[in-house]
Parts: structure tokens; C-alpha cells; sequence
């Protein structure tokens, strides 16, 4: 996948995906759509005392949801 940046250049990561998890939920009023991505992160992360953290091969994921309460 494409490179996660921040604008101020403080996140700088690369997520490789493994596993894909979709769930959805329809209860008439209620609805629910969630697609996560497990995976690994890479790169660096710098703190604001300017430290760089390097990431290497750390399991996270990402997920999108859109819901209707």
C-alpha cells in the first residue's frame, strides 16, 4: 500500500496488509460497515523532541466504518 505521511513530516510509514475483515449490520435504523485491514507498519516516527522512532514489522491495522444510527 501507499506511504502514510503527515504534512508536518513527523509520520512517515509503510502498511502491508495481511488479513482483510468486512463486517455489515442492517437492523433498519441501524447500519453499520466496517472494513479493517490487519498488517505490519515500517518507517519512522519523530516525536516532538525530534527523536526518531523506527518502525519495523509492527502489527496494527486500519479500518474504515460508515454508520447510521
Amino acid at each position: 500500500m501507499s506511504p502514510s505521511r503527515q504534512r508536518d513530516g513527523h509520520l512517515n510509514l509503510d502498511f502491508t496488509p495481511l488479513i482483510k475483515r468486512v463486517t455489515k449490520t442492517n437492523l433498519l435504523f441501524i447500519t453499520s460497515e466496517v472494513c479493517q485491514m490487519f498488517g505490519r507498519y515500517r518507517g519512522t516516527v519523530i516525536a516532538d523532541d525530534g527523536e526518531v522512532i523506527r518502525i519495523d514489522g509492527l502489527i496494527g491495522w486500519a479500518e474504515e466504518h460508515h454508520a447510521r444510527w
